[in-house]
């Protein structure tokens, strides 16, 4: 998820930067522009605040939604929703502590609903030294969609969706991320389908083959743990499509067109 990181925004009716001036006590600066921004038919719907930062997210009775983060250096982020850029529906804030990676420097986590996949994902959010906001990107290389889904303590809950290995139900690795750098990876184990359909248990084989990818498990092994999760293939169809799967998995997962011929139907 990208963000429009901002050093100071225009000023509109509705604007915080209005009433902020880098260097000033920011938060009580924010206070008073959430009374203009209640003025104007918002009210605050998070809000949070840490050592070097605060931050707040307004939504109006029509839906419209804001977030602004201040620092000491000025406005540093500014996102609208809906807007004239973007789709996303509506922009939120999460609650988590400040400091996640226990790395020194805070961080916030900004939302977004994607409505062409409908789920909602975070952008973690970095307050480096100077005030100044730069968005995270976490060291993932997994070949598919990732969102930020949650938080629990100082753990992310990612989620990585395959859409072009659908074959009825997208296929999605989860696993936490925590940790100095966001290095270390918990694996969140998923039971195994009973009497599934045969798009089900595709889906569960991709996983399956995805857990040990996110552990950096040999090909052979991921090759191994889909196809005993996947079983025999019922038609031709189905044995071409774990052929090209499994030339993805040696390809190290690698974003390409799984069946080559623009297809992710068997």
């Amino acid at each position: 998820m990208t963000l429009v990181l901002v050093g100071c925004a225009s000023v509109r009716a509705t604007d915080l930067s209005a009433q902020l001036q880098a260097g000033t006590d920011f938060s009580a600066d924010v206070d008073a522009a959430i009374a203009q921004f209640e003025a104007d038919g918002f009210v605050v719907r998070e809000r949070h605040r840490g050592e070097t930062f605060d931050a707040v997210a307004v939504e109006d009775e029509e839906g419209r939604t804001r977030v602004r983060v201040a620092t000491r250096k000025g406005w540093v982020l500014s996102v609208d929703a809906p807007s004239e850029h973007h789709s996303r529906p509506r922009v939120g804030l999460w609650p988590a502590r400040a400091d996640l990676d226990g790395d020194g420097r805070e961080e916030l986590l900004v939302s977004a609903h994607d409505p062409a996949t409908d789920r909602t994902c975070a952008a973690l959010v970095q307050i480096e030294g100077d005030g100044s906001a730069r968005e995270v990107t976490l060291p993932l290389a997994l070949g598919g969609d990732a969102c930020i889904e949650g938080v629990e303590g100082g753990a992310l809950q990612i989620g990585v969706r395959y859409p072009r290995w659908s074959r009825g139900r997208v296929p999605v690795l989860r696993f936490w991320l925590g940790g100095r750098g966001w290095l270390r990876r918990e694996i969140i184990e998923e039971e195994a389908p009973s009497d599934a359909s045969p798009s089900e248990m595709w889906a569960w084989a991709v996983e399956a083959a995805g857990r040990l990818h996110a552990q950096d498990a040999s090909a052979d092994a991921q090759v191994a743990a889909f196809d005993a999760a996947l079983g025999t293939p019922s038609s031709e169809r189905w044995e071409e499509a774990r052929a090209a799967f499994v030339e993805w998995i040696r390809d190290g997962w690698r974003e390409r067109d799984p069946l080559g011929d623009g297809r992710n139907e068997p």
